[in-house]
């Protein structure tokens, strides 16, 4: 009886210290793919197992052992734990490790090696793929060619309408100065009272005269210039 019970110690001490030094040790295995990953073009598909609900910290470091990037996971009931990434980063060689947190501290997988190529650029810091590029710079340029065509569009309108405007002007201003011409004949020959013009009168409207034509040909000019200018 006493045998039994000695056994069963022995038995239970045993259990609890191989599972003890199983749960210590027991690292967290790490598959990836694809091992050659072209960034911007590819999802990264990282998976493995690790004890039940737990917490596992993948790490990439670049080929100096650098940390380049970390992400969290947590395994399933059954253990088992995935990942997935469509991240730009720079070319190069890197290595990917998954660890889990013990009371003794971090205990990692072994190191996978991955070569990572960038099918994209990074602008101020920020990658961007050769595809998101390609739709932005498409998108400015629709954008751009639309606020061309809208602007176009007001511009030709724009000049239909300061034709019309300056053709108006030019129509008024011809019948304003013959009118102004007429009334100041008009009012001239009146002065004393007499038909026709004295050799007073007929210089004042001479003078008066050739002041109208040189105030009508500065505006016409105008005009002209206006014309020439929307053509």
């Amino acid at each position: 009886m006493n045998q039994k019970i000695i056994f069963s110690a022995i038995l239970f001490f045993y259990l609890f210290a191989s599972n003890f030094v199983f749960a210590a040790e027991f690292p967290p295995e790490i598959t990836i793919s694809p091992e050659n990953y072209f960034a911007g073009e590819e999802t990264l598909y990282l998976q493995g197992r690790a004890e039940p609900n737990t917490q596992i910290t993948v790490f990439l470091k670049d080929n100096s052992g650098n940390e380049a990037r970390k992400w969290l996971v947590q395994s399933n009931a059954s253990g088992e734990w995935s990942f997935i990434s469509r991240d730009l980063f720079k070319a190069g060689q890197y290595s990917l490790s998954a660890g889990v947190q013990k009371e003794s501290g971090m205990v990692f997988s072994k190191e996978k090696p991955i070569k990572i190529s960038l099918s994209g650029v990074f602008l101020f810091g920020l990658g961007i793929s050769f595809k998101n590029l390609i739709f932005a710079l498409t998108a400015i340029l629709v954008f751009s060619f639309a606020i061309f065509w809208t602007f176009s569009l007001k511009l030709k309108k724009a000049k239909r309408k300061i034709k019309k405007e300056v053709k108006e002007a030019r129509s008024i201003c011809g019948i304003v100065f013959e009118n102004l011409q007429e009334k100041i004949k008009q009012r001239i020959e009146l002065i004393d009272n007499q038909p026709g013009f004295t050799l007073e009168e007929k210089k004042a409207f001479d003078d008066l005269n050739k002041f109208l034509n040189a105030a009508r040909f500065s505006i016409e000019k105008e005009i002209e210039d206006v014309e020439n200018l929307i053509k």
